[in-house]
């Protein structure tokens, strides 16, 4: 089931799953980005955790450098959006 979380007033949703082998993986989206942005915690799908819990904490971790580092480029007059 998602969980919806806010980092600076950004939503992300959090999507956590069961693997194969019963370990925890979980993945995320920032709905509010114009391309859509999925990714994983360490944006792999090999990263697995013991706990739902730890693995939505490394998502929105994650999710969370994401956000920073794309608002200092943004700040910095850079932007991560690939030019057509």
């Amino acid at each position: 089931m998602p969980d919806t979380c806010y980092y600076k007033g950004t939503k992300v949703i959090l999507l956590p799953g069961r693997t194969a082998h019963g370990k925890w993986m979980c993945q995320f989206t920032i709905p509010e980005w114009r391309v859509s942005t999925t990714g994983t915690s360490e944006g792999h799908l090999s990263k697995e955790y013991e706990t739902e819990q730890e693995a939505e904490t490394a998502a929105f971790e994650c999710s969370k450098k994401i956000l920073d580092s794309s608002k200092q480029d943004t700040i910095e007059g850079r932007s991560h959006r690939k030019k057509p």
